[in-house]
């Protein structure tokens, strides 16, 4: 199965609004194959990459020996609007 909560919203000006995001896990894989988060890209946190931030346990999880082949590429993953912090 594969999970996925709100990643991140912007406000009118551009800019990462607060209170976004969730308490523990933005995207969670487990039991599952062959996914793919995200997308070759130039530039992290942009299409076909996603910015996934503002959680608070992890912004992406993927558990269990059978969640095999999953690419994870080109996204900018942070722990609030803060990239990086």
């Amino acid at each position: 199965m594969m999970w996925s909560a709100i990643m991140s919203a912007r406000n009118a000006e551009g800019s990462f609004q607060d209170g976004f995001g969730n308490t523990q896990i933005g995207i969670f894989i487990g039991h599952a194959h062959h996914n793919r988060i995200g997308g070759e890209t130039d530039l992290p946190g942009t299409g076909p990459g996603n910015t996934i931030l503002g959680n608070g346990q992890f912004g992406l999880l993927i558990r269990e020996a059978d969640a095999q082949a999953n690419v994870i590429q080109g996204n900018l993953i942070a722990r609030s609007g803060e990239h990086g912090n």
